[in-house]
């Protein structure tokens, strides 16, 4: 079996090397076309003409006959290269490229090296059985290398160009004092990234013929300012909602605003806050104002619709090539027996919390079938604010507590990788209200700990995690709680009929005039408060599509939720994440899925004396919450 085995990868290296090609020459004039697509469409560089010289030389001799399918993903990676080196330089010449095409071979030559492990493994996948599959591919593959950690201040900062309809990375490196003219823009910038996703659209795309077989039904969206002189008539408008001075709702876009007449509005799904972007639709009135007949998010975007857009735009720095993540999709299948867990309010001054932590560390210890590649514990880690009692010893003697009992747990300690976010009562939170991105726990509090465990992040808030091809979210904050707090009230689309109904049977049944008024005041309250007295399920789907189709992690205002201006791109949900972690202990744990994005919920560690926590499986893509007794 083994020399059977060795023959079978050696065939399958060698024919994964790179094929040898004759070279030909390119006339220029061949290949302006696809290098003007690439360069100046996509990435709105300029190739002079000595640069598209040099280039038509490299392709020729790379690609040989196949240059005309071959060349414009080569010429892609060179161009993202060259973004990378030469952020502010649009005018891409011979003497600069020259480095960058040597680089690019240099790269290329790595990643082949890379390449040739995981076709090797999965290829003989007939001759072993599914433990044997897995053992081999541990043999051949380290997980660690295709699992990253990337922290929200060192993820790069791409902003939305409403001009060129792309993403440009910005210049100008992120402060945490940023300049005033920044925090207009975080709402500009949220404002445009929905913009495009809404005319990406079919819904909102205009069709080309009105013949009967191609006619569809779609929206159009109008500007605030071109309302003027249109009364009477019905619009769709975009726009951030708020409340005015005086007290009433307005809508505004980049160009103007309008107050809004929301008496008989219906909500057309998920929580309305200020601070959210809303699709309008409604009538303008004579008196200037705008009645809303139905207010509600902008349509979610699936994955991989906003990758096919943009999938030359490396969001997290991660320097994947399609080849590359197909080639990581696929092996990413095989490890069914990785796991990675997730508990929240790991309280490390309450009792309970310590004997839940060490039951569910020692179900892990223990267990052979599975193993948890991440244990990712999230705050609170102290049941008071830290800056209300003022002895960072103690909380610093409390994770040293905690390193001693990760320490009875030798397997995990050396081969899982630990994972702590902060929450609200962790340093350095103000008033129990941290801005965001909150940095992780200060590495004076940590260093024991950091000595027991040999993987070990103390993370922000919130970060990413990337596991092969799929990107991981990590945010802890009670979001349902705030969203509770500052909902807009509204008649549900799905509960307006049933009152309705309620209230023609009453009308029917009684002729007092007094009494039908109690009656519609009544159903009037009922339908306000309908959208804070929802089921369980019904909250946590309305709180995930709040934040996926908003594309924030908090679609507050800053008055309601403090953000660092300059980091505002670390909170965007854009592309939607594989996997998005909402640590929320103000609601029960629950998982759902939404627009193809799975997302969980673990709850507190300690419920009802017994031990809570989620378990992911990154293979199968399921969630399993779990419940023991202490």
């Amino acid at each position: 079996m083994s020399n059977k085995l060795r023959g079978i990868s050696n065939n399958v290296v060698g024919s994964s090397k790179v094929p040898f090609f004759l070279g030909v020459n390119i006339e220029i004039s061949q290949l302006r076309p696809i290098a003007f697509r690439i360069f100046t469409k996509r990435y709105n560089l300029t190739l002079k003409s000595d640069a598209l010289k040099e280039l038509a030389i490299f392709i020729g001799r790379k690609c040989g006959q196949d240059w005309s399918t071959e060349s414009e993903s080569i010429l892609d990676e060179i161009a993202q290269l060259w973004k990378k080196s030469q952020e502010s330089n649009f005018l891409v010449s011979k003497d600069l490229l020259v480095p960058i095409l040597k680089k690019w071979n240099q790269l290329n030559s790595l990643k082949l090296k890379v390449q040739e492990q995981i076709p090797v493994l999965l290829e003989n996948e007939s001759l072993l059985n599914n433990a044997q599959l897995e053992a081999k591919l541990e043999q051949g593959i380290d997980i660690k290398q295709y699992f990253l950690y990337i922290d929200a201040f060192d993820q790069p900062k791409y902003v939305f160009d409403m001009t060129h309809k792309s993403f440009e990375r910005s210049n100008e490196p992120p402060k945490i004092l940023g300049d005033i003219s920044h925090k207009i823009s975080i709402y500009r910038e949220r404002f445009y990234l929905i913009k495009q996703r809404l005319l990406s659209n079919p819904a909102f795309q205009e069709p080309s013929f009105y013949g009967s077989m191609s006619h569809k039904e779609w929206h159009k969206i109008t500007s605030i300012k071109n309302l003027l002189g249109r009364i009477g008539k019905e619009f769709m408008l975009l726009g951030v909602i708020s409340y005015g001075p005086e007290g009433k709702l307005w809508l505004e876009d980049i160009d103007d605003r309008i107050m809004l007449e929301t008496d008989d509005t219906i909500n057309g799904g998920g929580w309305i806050v200020p601070g959210c972007i809303v699709l309008a639709d409604g009538i303008y009135l004579e008196n200037g104002t705008f009645q809303v007949f139905v207010l509600g998010h902008p349509p979610c975007e699936p994955k991989y619709l906003s990758e096919k857009s943009f999938d030359h735009i490396d969001f997290l720095g991660t320097n994947q090539d399609r080849l590359m993540k197909k080639q990581l999709k696929d092996a990413e299948t095989k490890f069914g027996h990785v796991r990675f867990v997730f508990a929240a309010d790991v309280i490390l001054d309450d009792v309970l919390s310590m004997k839940a932590l060490k039951k569910m560390l020692y179900i892990y210890e223990t267990r052979e079938d599975i193993f948890p590649e991440a244990i990712i514990l999230m705050g609170n880690f102290i049941s008071v604010p830290f800056h209300n009692t003022g002895f960072s010893a103690n909380y610093k003697a409390l994770f040293n507590s905690l390193a001693l009992l990760l320490e009875s747990f030798p397997k995990l300690t050396q081969r899982s990788t630990f994972i702590f976010l902060p929450g609200p009562n962790d340093p350095w939170a103000q008033g129990g209200a941290p801005l965001l991105p909150q940095r992780g726990i200060p590495k004076i509090f940590t260093n024991r700990i950091r000595k027991s465990c040999k993987h070990v992040f103390f993370a922000s808030n919130p970060s990413r995690l990337l596991y092969f091809t799929q990107d991981i979210v990590l945010y802890r904050d009670n979001t349902m709680e705030r969203l509770r707090r500052h909902s807009l009230c509204f008649n549900d689309i799905n509960t307006s009929s049933i009152n309705e109904n309620e209230l023609n049977q009453h009308s029917e049944n009684l002729n007092n005039d007094a009494s039908t008024n109690n009656i519609i005041q009544d159903i009037d309250n009922q339908k306000k408060s309908t959208s804070n007295h929802l089921s369980n399920p019904q909250q946590a789907q309305n709180l995930v599509r709040t934040l996926l189709d908003q594309s924030h992690l908090s679609p507050f205002s800053l008055s309601l939720r403090p953000i660092i201006w300059d980091f505002d791109h670390t909170l965007r949900l854009y592309p939607i994440p594989h996997l998005m972690v909402i640590a929320d202990t103000s609601c029960l744990a629950f998982n759902t899925s939404y627009c193809g994005c799975l997302s969980i919920n673990p709850g507190k560690l300690v419920n009802s004396y017994k031990a809570s926590w989620a378990e992911y499986n990154p293979a199968e893509n399921k969630v399993v919450v779990f419940e023991e007794l202490i």
